[in-house]
């Protein structure tokens, strides 16, 4: 399948239509979708997306992955409804979201690709709601997963709306509060053991100024670090090999 004949399947679509089961925040994916050959050959991805972000920002990964041959029934992204969704409101909508695409495909387990506010927001659905037990692989990219100096401060100020709304989530001194949500999903493991996970981060990520180390976890299996911001962390062309390769590798490795 040529990279060009995939983006113009992709551009042509647009609305609810683009998943084919009522799912109330709305995404993309499908065999229809893609304009491919039907049925699940592989682990389904799940692409997630970041504050004040959407599904299509995931496009180009979705080339990478169809060009490698991966049917469309095997290629997923999810809108949250609200552009910065709290981390109640993210493990819900993946609830329901990976409920409908195990349905449709008939897979027990999905891979996800997350970036961003999404990292902790995958994680979270994990935590609270079980999640884990559907996940082989989890790629977190440029997760704020022990909190920001920014979210911090803003917290301290009351911000609480826009796009500082998960501050108080993400704060990086979390290990004050007793009850806080970051010192639950950082206890040991840091990721549950039957998760394989694999994290990314930009060296150059001004969003942790101070806090470079957040978007590492403990017993990930790889911590990649590549010389780019927050964007590039997700979209340059060397962080768009390495998701691939890593959704692509096989169990064995």
């Amino acid at each position: 399948m040529q990279r060009g004949s995939v983006r113009k399947r992709i551009d042509k679509n647009d609305g609810r239509s683009r998943l084919p089961w009522s799912h109330t925040p709305g995404g993309w994916g499908g065999a229809e979708y893609h304009g491919t050959s039907g049925g699940s050959t592989r682990t389904p991805v799940v692409f997630v997306h970041g504050n004040r972000s959407g599904a299509d920002t995931w496009r180009t990964h979705a080339e990478d992955l169809l060009a490698t041959g991966t049917t469309g029934d095997d290629v997923w992204a999810i809108n949250f409804s609200s552009k910065t969704p709290s981390h109640d409101q993210m493990a819900s909508e993946l609830e329901e979201f990976v409920s409908a695409l195990r349905s449709y495909t008939g897979r027990d387990e999905v891979d996800i690709v997350a970036h961003s506010l999404g990292v902790t927001g995958v994680r979270w659905w994990m935590e609270t709601r079980g999640g884990h037990r559907h996940v082989r692989r989890f790629i977190g990219i440029a997760g704020a997963n022990h909190g920001m100096k920014i979210a911090t401060a803003a917290a301290r100020l009351g911000v609480s709306s826009g796009p500082f709304g998960p501050a108080q989530f993400l704060r990086d001194d979390y290990s004050r509060f007793a009850d806080h949500p970051l010192k639950r999903l950082n206890r040991s493991p840091e990721v549950p053991e039957d998760v394989t996970a694999f994290t990314v981060l930009g060296k150059r990520d001004r969003l942790f100024a101070g806090s470079k180390r957040s978007p590492l976890l403990a017993n990930a299996e790889r911590n990649v670090a590549l010389d780019t911001g927050h964007s590039g962390s997700k979209n340059s062309a060397r962080a768009r090999k390495l998701i691939l390769s890593l959704l692509c590798r096989p169990d064995s490795e």
